[in-house]
């Protein structure tokens, strides 16, 4: 009987465990949409763009965001690779995962600058200017609120 109950128990607090998960991630992804559409709307404001370039603009902007996230994945996976031969002793493949890393880095940035550069025939070079500036300011600002979130969070877990 006991060994029913105890085994209940665990399937009880498993789905629990699974079903929490589940939802930060979804929180998570609403949050993030949420970011997004602020971002949007302020750079809207901030460009001073007609519905016509915003199209264009964010037509343009999120094809660039999904080559940068394809990207990322891909150091992503280099770094797990990486971290997977030193776990397991070798390291024989290591200087060319390493120069892989550089390269797709390197991608990155020449990504950056190839979308950077091609917004010329949208924005004025004032509203690229004013969108480089605005990225800075607006990722700065959103690393401070999720860090002020964060120690929030910390001093109400420790209370």
């Amino acid at each position: 009987m006991k060994k029913i109950f105890f085994l209940i128990f665990i399937i009880i607090f498993a789905t629990v465990s699974v079903e929490a998960q589940q939802n930060r991630k979804k929180q998570q992804k609403e949050g993030l949409r949420k970011i997004e559409e602020l971002e949007k709307i302020r750079l809207i404001e901030n460009l001073n763009l007609s519905e016509e370039n915003a199209i264009r603009f964010f037509s343009r902007r999120n094809d660039h965001q999904d080559k940068i996230r394809e990207m990322n994945n891909q150091i992503q996976d280099l770094l797990l690779e990486m971290k997977s031969e030193i776990d397991d002793g070798k390291t024989s493949n290591l200087k060319k995962l390493t120069d892989d890393y550089l390269k797709m880095n390197s991608a990155i940035q020449k990504e950056r600058e190839n979308f950077i550069l091609s917004l010329s025939d949208i924005l004025t070079q004032e509203q690229v200017a004013k969108f480089l500036i605005f990225q800075k300011k607006f990722r700065d600002e959103i690393q401070e609120l999720l860090l002020k979130n964060r120690k929030k969070e910390r001093r109400q877990f420790q209370e």
